[in-house]
């Protein structure tokens, strides 16, 4: 344990509740515990697993300066990707591609279901207010939070951040990586896109948020997205809002990657400030302060 002016720093790991891809199946955090006396809110932040560490280092450290020991803060890690794009590129047949995939979907379930196991977890913490638990979640980590959820009435209030439904169309649409290992699988077994989408459709049913309908309180839920996404198109962000019961949206005006520097000083650090302000509204961290 380490610890600075406003909190008491640990590291936690456990064993995952599956098979979840992360070294030594297990889920690892970081749990930044506030020094301020009495049961506080809790905010978790989940990862873009196996991509960038930079939103949620960011969201995690903003959070805690701001509130200066009156919020604990729990930071999921996650260094491998839960979608493994080589192992679903290179699976030689479509049996192998499918068993793959299903491996990912299972990777996807067990890490909502160890989320669920840190609220029975954050539930016991004499620190914690068990009423005040929130989430967050950027990209690959809105669709687990979103799913998350809808399947986790304890939770306070959540922000899904570049997120959508409909992973086919996600699968689909989005570039860089994905295209690349998208394109060798379209030449492997001969597949139109369309034949693409469809044939994962079925597959990802039981992860698709859209699934969830009408199972969240839009109240305690801000969606911020890209207005020009092009990973996340606009059919699965206009999905995710309908499913989540029209929450409050925020849209910046770029693509997936470049709205991200709405987290920065190039944006005004505008987007950290939509989550504190949300926060604010739908948790009581001002009045464990006082």
């Amino acid at each position: 344990m380490t610890e600075d002016a406003a909190y008491w720093v640990e590291s936690l790991a456990f064993p995952s509740a599956g098979e979840n891809g992360q070294d030594g199946n297990l889920v690892t955090a970081r749990y930044y515990r506030g020094k301020l006396p009495g049961a506080k809110p809790l905010v978790i932040v989940l990862p873009i697993w196996g991509i960038h560490a930079y939103p949620s280092n960011t969201i995690s450290a903003g959070l805690r300066e701001r509130s200066a020991g009156a919020i604990n803060v729990l930071q999921i890690l996650g260094e491998k990707s839960l979608f493994d794009r080589d192992a679903l590129g290179n699976a030689g047949t479509e049996a192998a591609f499918f068993d793959v995939l299903d491996q990912m979907i299972g990777r996807f379930i067990s890490t909502v279901i160890d989320i669920r196991r840190v609220v029975d977890w954050a539930q016991t913490q004499h620190d914690v207010d068990p009423d005040q638990i929130a989430l967050i979640g950027f990209s690959m980590g809105a669709l687990v939070a979103s799913v998350t959820m809808a399947n986790e009435p304890r939770l306070a209030a959540g922000v899904l951040v570049m997120g959508g439904a409909d992973p086919h169309e996600i699968l689909a649409a989005c570039n860089r990586e994905i295209e690349r290992a998208r394109e060798r699988i379209l030449e492997q077994h001969g597949w139109s896109i369309d034949e693409f989408k469809g044939k994962l459709e079925k597959a990802l049913a039981r992860i698709n948020p859209a699934r969830f309908a009408g199972m969240v309180d839009p109240g305690r839920l801000l969606i911020i997205e890209a207005g020009a996404d092009t990973c996340m198109p606009k059919s699965a962000r206009e999905r995710l809002w309908q499913a989540m019961g029209r929450p409050e949206r925020i849209a910046y005006l770029y693509d997936h990657r470049m709205a991200f520097l709405a987290m920065t000083f190039l944006g005004g650090h505008n987007l950290e400030h939509q989550v504190y302000r949300f926060l604010d509204q739908t948790l009581t961290w001002r009045r464990a302060r006082n």
